[in-house]
């Protein structure tokens, strides 16, 4: 993989990496892009080797949107929605049809389609508890414990997320280390305009 950027000074250009050939039958290969103050979109240009093995079925998965793209002889693929707080997560799968349709849906079936916030377990729970979430995409937002008047009590996650299911344990304690008293709280979950509450019980 060789990548190229006008910007850059002649000590970093181009910028290689080892992809390793496709050789095998079949095979799943994982890339990561990362990238940092960069904010135009990104071309992936290719160009398959001409010794590498004939008939194989070749697709690149793109963890964020989902897309598949299926891998000529040469081509690009372009970009966007990334940031440089997480890598962007890629996956390129080569083999026959068969293997290459059950690890592409292996893939995906392991992303979540949407933002979510499930229902904290156990509820009613005394005094921990385990909140799962999960993002399609890397997102800024937060995740936090509100009580009955609305009032912050706590927060767990704030900033950037990345993209996948996450859980988080909560002890039943305020910002400050506190015990709270039994009550009725709830977790909000916010991420990329979205907003998501579930209704937990403290139980003493």
């Amino acid at each position: 993989m060789t990548m190229e950027n006008e910007l850059w000074s002649d000590t970093y250009t181009p910028r290689t990496t080892d992809l390793r050939g496709d050789d095998l039958d079949n095979g799943v290969w994982n890339l990561a892009i990362r990238s940092q103050d960069e904010q135009s979109p990104v071309t992936l240009r290719y160009r398959l080797d001409s010794s590498a093995k004939d008939g194989l079925t070749r697709v690149l998965v793109d963890q964020v949107t989902r897309e598949q793209h299926v891998l000529g002889e040469e081509g690009e693929i372009v970009l966007t929605r990334y940031t440089e707080a997480f890598p962007r997560r890629l996956n390129v799968v080569a083999g026959d049809e068969q293997f290459v349709a059950g690890a592409v849906e292996e893939i995906l079936s392991g992303l979540p389609e949407a933002f979510a916030l499930a229902q904290n377990y156990p509820n009613p729970f005394n005094p921990n508890t385990t909140l799962r979430y999960a993002l399609p995409h890397p997102a800024r937002g937060s995740l936090k414990v509100y009580n009955l008047l609305g009032q912050e009590v706590v927060t767990l996650v704030q900033g950037w997320m990345d993209m996948g299911r996450h859980e988080i344990g909560w002890d039943g304690r305020d910002g400050a280390g506190q015990n709270l008293a039994s009550g009725i709280y709830f977790a909000v979950f916010s991420a990329d305009g979205k907003i998501i509450t579930r209704k937990m019980v403290l139980l003493k």
